[in-house]
């Protein structure tokens, strides 16, 4: 058996991020253990910036890097890597654990452009897991109708697909809407966090049309 120095770990680890959802930006705390006592550790994201911390007299590590810039038109979270290396001893690398990142928080692609009467793919992400999603379709300051989506779904980034009407309002107005998104069933300016989008309907249309 060969014996191994005191003060050398063999087995670094990362803590798991709990299924958190971030944002470009965020700082994202990072823990781990199982490295050498007081080495210096590189942390390395995917597509991002990482960096070194020391650990300390038992091994373990506390920093914080910033979540890459989720990139692109998609809704669904992208999914970045987060790695560390011991740098006492290069061999001992702490399996990646994975960080999901999202454009906004919360998210959505919020479908609202084109025949209001269509249906069409819905997509959120970045709510609460579990949580009903609403949409809060607004006329002149008045809530025309308050939609219930559905609930989104289990982490990472509570999502949630479902079709629907584009502006599934009875009684549809010409002129400049407010969208509200989120996650309480009566509506509020001060609601957070919430996906606003404004909105122009050139006419009134006729159902099906």
């Amino acid at each position: 058996m060969v014996a191994v120095p005191a003060g050398v770990a063999r087995a670094a680890v990362i803590e798991d991020l709990d299924d958190q959802c971030f944002v470009g930006g965020d700082t994202v705390p990072i823990d781990g253990n199982g490295f050498t006592a007081s080495a210096q550790v590189t942390i390395a994201v995917s597509e991002g910036l990482g960096g070194t911390t020391t650990a300390d007299a038992a091994g373990r590590i506390h920093t914080f890097v910033r979540a890459p810039a989720a990139t692109g038109n998609a809704v669904a979270p992208r999914s970045f890597t987060v790695t560390a290396t011991d740098g006492s001893n290069p061999g001992n690398v702490a399996p990646a654990i994975s960080m999901f990142v999202t454009r906004t928080r919360p998210a959505s692609n919020a479908p609202v452009e084109g025949n209001p009467n269509a249906a069409t793919t819905w997509e959120f992400a970045n709510f609460e897991p579990g949580r009903w999603i609403y949409g809060h379709f607004r006329f002149k300051g008045t809530t025309q109708r308050t939609v219930r989506f559905g609930r989104a779904g289990d982490a990472p980034c509570g999502q949630l697909r479902v079709r629907a009407r584009r502006v599934p309002v009875p009684r549809l107005h010409a002129g400049r809407w407010r969208l509200q998104i989120d996650q309480r069933k009566a509506y509020s300016i001060r609601t957070k966090p919430r996906f606003v989008v404004k909105f122009s309907l050139m006419r009134s249309p006729r159902p099906g049309r």
